[in-house]
C-alpha cells in the first residue's frame, strides 16, 4: 500500500479490538487493486489517494468490519496465506496501524 509516513499515535492494537472504515471514504476496485479516496468538502483538502495492491492488503481491507476483531482478521490471513503466525500478526497489526494513522479506519 502506498502510504505516507505515520502521524504518530502509536496505540497498541489488541486482538479484541474492532475497526470500521470511515464514512467519508470512497473505495473502488479497478482490475486487481482497490483505490481509496477520502471525501473532502474542498478538493484542496485532499492530501492523498491510496492504493491497495497486494492480495494480503485486499483481504485485510475486505475483513475490516465492525463484526471482525483484529484477532479474526489475523486468523483469516494465517489460514488463507499459510504464513508463520508471528509474522502475520506483526504485518496485520502494522497495516491496520497505518490505515488508522492515515484516518482510513477508526475503532468501533
Amino acid at each position: 500500500m502506498a502510504m505516507k509516513s505515520g502521524k504518530g499515535g502509536k496505540r497498541s492494537l489488541f486482538s479484541s479490538k474492532r475497526y470500521r472504515k470511515v464514512k467519508d471514504l470512497v473505495s473502488r476496485k479497478i482490475n486487481d487493486e482497490v483505490i481509496l479516496v477520502p471525501i473532502m468538502e474542498k478538493a484542496d483538502g485532499l492530501n492523498a489517494i491510496y492504493s491497495l495492491r497486494t492480495s494480503v492488503e485486499l483481504k485485510i481491507w475486505g475483513l475490516i468490519t465492525p463484526k471482525n476483531t483484529v484477532g479474526d482478521i489475523i486468523a483469516a490471513i494465517e489460514k488463507q496465506f499459510k504464513a508463520k503466525p508471528s509474522v502475520v500478526k506483526a504485518d496485520v497489526v502494522e497495516f491496520l496501524r497505518q490505515l488508522r494513522d492515515e484516518g482510513l479506519i477508526v475503532e468501533c
